[in-house]
């Protein structure tokens, strides 16, 4: 296969990804809507599952994990080390400013 070939099929491959994705995107809102609707229903008839012919649907408590701030940090780091503010909030700016990133090369497409 030629360079040609293999660039073409590439951007073939990339055109038919962001089709795909798109149509992605309008299932994942329809889900959303009939997923509020579903929980609501089965909350309110205080059901934790709902079972039909093609499958079941499960409502259940989820942990989620909060977002890492540093007002957070500062305060458990405060509480683990047993140092005051200003020590603290010194670690936590350090972590901050010295943020690793992971760089690598990729692609990028731009179809005629």
């Amino acid at each position: 296969m030629s360079i040609n070939d293999t660039v073409n099929e590439f951007l073939q491959n990339t055109k038919e990804i962001t089709t795909l994705r798109k149509q992605i995107t309008i299932f994942t809102k329809q889900n959303k809507q009939l997923e509020e609707a579903i929980k609501n229903y089965l909350t309110t008839n205080n059901m934790d599952s709902i079972s039909l012919e093609s499958g079941q649907v499960f409502v259940y408590d989820k942990k989620i994990n909060a977002t890492l701030k540093p007002e957070n940090m500062a305060l458990s780091i405060k509480n683990e080390l047993s140092c005051d503010d200003v020590k603290a909030e010194k670690i936590v700016k350090s972590i901050v400013d010295n943020k690793v990133f992971n760089v690598q090369k990729s692609l990028k497409t731009k179809h005629n």
